[in-house]
């Protein structure tokens, strides 16, 4: 499924419409190694390379996450462009930077459940990039599709606990996008 989901700060890309260069990223492979080891769907199907992970049965939706340039750096850049438009014109040519462009900042996916409309979903954001709200904003585009275009009735994140407080902040977040504990399995 290749969609382009959209907030105005994020920006999901799945992965089946990216161009290969997304690919050769850093920032996206540091987002899937941080996530493969606590992500029960890619552990149980031993799925730990992004390409087989991509192509594997349970796997519905997979994205990376963008955040797009603020309207800030955008304003800035084009202030930027307008004074050194004159110079351009009539001096030694001025090298401009290019434009803001998005970054990545972690990955998302959806799949497949062992329960009939059901969705799993997991996701990773790189450290640098955590404690902004990025990854609630993925999640709610997330559930948007799921349950407006994919018809879904339950969306479920499961939680490998660590030693780490890791697992705390992911239950916290989706908590707070209106997930409720159900249980623990062992």
């Amino acid at each position: 499924m290749s969609l382009r989901l959209d907030d105005g700060i994020i920006e999901l890309l799945s992965l089946d419409a990216a161009e290969q260069s997304i690919f050769r990223n850093p920032r996206l492979h540091e987002a899937w190694n941080g996530l493969v080891c606590r992500s029960t769907e890619a552990i149980q199907d031993m799925c730990m390379d992004l390409y087989n992970f991509m192509e594997s049965a349970k796997c519905l939706y997979i994205a990376t996450i963008l955040l797009k340039p603020s309207q800030s750096d955008l304003d800035e850049y084009e202030q930027m462009v307008i004074l050194h438009a004159p110079a351009l014109s009539w001096g030694p040519p001025i090298p401009m930077p290019p434009p803001p462009q998005s970054q990545v900042i972690g990955i998302i996916y959806a799949t497949s459940a062992d329960f009939p409309s059901t969705l799993n979903v997991g996701l990773s954001i790189v450290p640098d990039a955590q404690g902004g709200g990025h990854g609630a904003r993925a999640v709610r585009l997330l559930m948007k599709l799921a349950f407006q275009e994919l018809r879904v009735h339950r969306v479920q994140a499961r939680i490998i606990n660590y030693e780490d407080d890791s697992a705390d902040v992911t239950q916290q977040l989706f908590t707070t996008l209106g997930f409720v504990r159900e249980g623990v399995a062992r």
